[in-house]
């Protein structure tokens, strides 16, 4: 299936829809992404202004160098929306107009339009109004906070390739190195290495995540992709329709069992036991439901559906 995955001309990170690139092309569809997303590209170019990958967003972990060769043809990007060469297409950033949502809008129709809204905000009207957008083609909503049968949920992913392997690595730590705090000032990152990241996670049996921009957040599945267990702060409270991925009944059983029996209950007997089932459970729902693929398959079903 050829597809044309398109967004607004900025060359920033978008964890959403980067991901959601990857899995496309992880199920092996013809993915044309124009502009081009540069640094899920592992060629080690900088970005069209000079950007560096180190100096993203979460100096760049996870979402950079998940694609080892970039053949993409986006030649004549126009003239095939035009005579709509492509099978479908894919407003990525809701939020922020794609440099060919008009002239999408006006030639496709409504059954070949996925829309993807991955900003932090619950609202259509945050950086721009584009409540327009929901009833011209399949929208799906990352925070998600109503009941409207137009809108469907869709949450962060991380790419299989990035798991790592945890056949050496020892519990050596209750809990993650690695903190969240709010806001996203690169000095308040605890690491500079991505393999250092997950590492530290790999080795501790909890890791720390909470809402911060939005209720879903890359954190949630960099923790449980390296083996340790999300401790969730104010997870009770995170609307149904948002963080739909997230094994919510496994993360609230461990959290009852902390309440209980206090978090160093899980690393001894009886409690470690405990701890390597849940675990097991918490990465087998992760790899099945949190992937890019995954997700990326779900987003097509829905939108098949939905025509």
């Amino acid at each position: 299936m050829k597809i044309l995955f398109t967004r607004c001309n900025e060359h920033e990170t978008d964890h959403l829809s980067d991901m959601l690139f990857h899995g496309f092309m992880e199920l092996g569809h013809d993915v044309v992404d124009s502009p081009r997303i540069w640094h899920v590209y592992n060629d080690g170019q900088a970005g069209p202004n000079g950007e560096v990958r180190n100096k993203l967003h979460g100096r760049g972990f996870t979402l950079t160098n998940i694609i080892d060769t970039d053949a993409v043809d986006r030649t004549n990007i126009e003239d095939k929306i035009r005579n709509r060469y492509f099978d479908i297409v894919v407003l990525s950033r809701a939020d922020f107009k794609s440099v060919y949502e008009d002239l999408i809008l006006k030639t496709y129709p409504k059954e070949q339009i996925i829309i993807i809204d991955g900003k932090d905000q619950g609202d259509l009207t945050h950086w721009r109004d584009h409540r327009h957008l929901v009833d011209c083609g399949t929208y799906f909503k990352r925070e998600f906070y109503d009941n409207d049968s137009r809108i469907h949920p869709i949450s962060f992913s991380f790419p299989k390739s990035k798991i790592i392997d945890r056949t050496d690595v020892v519990k050596e730590k209750t809990m993650s190195g690695a903190k969240p705090v709010p806001g996203g000032d690169q000095a308040k990152y605890t690491f500079d290495n991505e393999q250092d990241y997950y590492r530290d996670y790999a080795s501790s049996y909890f890791g720390e995540t909470m809402r911060k921009g939005g209720w879903d957040c890359q954190r949630h599945y960099e923790i449980m992709a390296s083996g340790a267990v999300p401790i969730f702060h104010g997870l009770d409270q995170c609307p149904t329709n948002t963080c739909t991925t997230l094994p919510k009944d496994l993360l609230f059983a461990v959290q009852g069992l902390i309440a209980d029996n206090g978090i160093e209950w899980f690393t001894a007997e009886p409690g470690l036991t405990v701890y390597n089932e849940l675990q097991s459970q918490i990465f087998d729902h992760f790899v099945n439901h949190c992937t890019s693929k995954a997700t990326a398959k779900y987003v097509l079903e829905v939108h098949q559906n939905n025509k």
